[in-house]
């Protein structure tokens, strides 16, 4: 399957300038490791956004959605380390979604994928409908077929795993917002990249789409 598991998390955040080499190697050094300690994470991948707004994207590929509502995940939301303490006030314009995965096409998400991520982020608030997700999901099927993109899949909030409030929250300097979902994708080379974000958005009026060079996979 292209997308290991059936849930995920994804996150978009940047940073206070000047934080970043600070948050990457927090990220790095400590952070995916913690995370991909626990039962039922499967991989994580980071990307920088290549349109210099110096945003990052995070996609934490899991088992399925008893891991982010159960257990452990919530139990280290709960009890962040010294150096997550630290670096979380750091974070600007921060979004996270806990997700259900509803689609995925493809081979490139898991292991030996693409170069770039594209992502994109559904409006917060109502899910999508049913008429705009179906119409959203046949175009990503027909990047994944003509080759734009390597795989996809398409990741829809859960709102309570979402909504529940932990101690991360209490340490964060903004609002932390749940996007709806995303549909998140791997390509070979910024052009493609780009391609299949505006590609996306036309298929999704009122989503975004931003497309990152990837730094990270675990």
């Amino acid at each position: 399957m292209s997308w290991r598991g059936r849930a995920g998390i994804v996150i978009w955040n940047g940073v206070v300038p000047g934080a970043q080499a600070e948050f990457e190697r927090w990220h790095d050094e400590e952070h995916i490791d913690e995370r991909l300690a626990i039962p039922g994470f499967l991989g994580a991948r980071r990307g920088l956004a290549i349109d210099g707004s110096g945003e990052y994207l995070t996609l934490y590929e899991v088992a399925d959605a008893d891991v982010i509502t159960h257990g452990a995940y919530p139990e280290r939301l709960n009890a962040p380390t010294e150096w997550t303490r630290r670096t979380l006030p750091l974070f600007r314009g921060a979004a996270r979604s806990l997700c259900r995965v509803a689609e995925t096409s493809g081979g490139g998400m898991g292991e030996g994928g693409g170069d770039h991520l594209v992502a994109l982020r559904l409006p917060d608030g109502e899910a999508l409908d049913a008429m705009t997700r179906a119409d959203l999901w046949e175009e990503a099927a027909r990047l994944v077929a003509e080759g734009v993109l390597l795989g996809a899949a398409l990741l829809l909030r859960d709102d309570a795993a979402s909504a529940r409030r932990t101690a991360e929250h209490d340490l964060r300097a903004e609002h932390l917002a749940t996007p709806a979902g995303a549909l998140v994708g791997e390509a070979d080379g910024e052009d493609a990249a780009i391609t299949a974000a505006t590609r996306l958005e036309i298929a999704s009026p009122g989503a975004s789409a931003g497309t990152y060079r990837l730094q990270t996979r675990r």
